[in-house]
């Protein structure tokens, strides 16, 4: 059933070249959902959800240098072709992208038109991310990566 899907995708009329997905995605400005309405507002400052927030930040590094910090790594690069590999566990294989390009596609495309979605909501509240707080920066200094945006994603 998994070759089906996978063979079908790679099949799907209508689909532009690879060079056109990462300039848009299927859906207009206009059409993407808003995340503003959709999602609730981020913690208030000083609330019992944000210090939650805060303890769960804290208590993530107790996961460095460990298989689990590794993958929350790899799963927060979100460049093509890299970020297809995200859903290779929940499909039970790896998805190259000379293998199922078309695949790829729908991925990147439907990826620019979610990051669209969440963008009203990141820019209305301009939350900064709990590890984007001096106090958890530190944690990040060795690294080659940092938390991205620094607002609430």
């Amino acid at each position: 059933m998994l070759s089906a899907l996978l063979l079908a995708i790679t099949i799907l009329p209508g689909i532009s070249s690879a060079k056109d997905a990462r300039a848009k995605g299927y859906l207009k400005k206009s059409e993407l959902p808003s995340s503003l309405a959709q999602l609730p507002p981020p913690p208030a400052p000083g609330s019992a959800a944000e210090a939650l927030d805060l303890d769960i930040a804290r208590r993530s590094f107790t996961l460095r240098d460990t298989p689990r910090w590794a993958q929350a790594i790899s799963d927060a690069d979100l460049s093509f072709p890299r970020a297809a590999q995200t859903y290779a566990c929940a499909l039970g294989t790896r998805i190259p992208q000379a293998d199922v390009p078309h695949l790829h596609e729908l991925l990147q495309r439907s990826r620019r038109d979610l990051s669209g979605a969440t963008k009203r909501a990141k820019e209305h509240y301009q939350r900064k991310r709990p590890l984007n707080r001096p106090r958890f920066t530190r944690h990040f200094e060795a690294l080659s990566w940092q938390p991205s945006g620094g607002v609430y994603e």
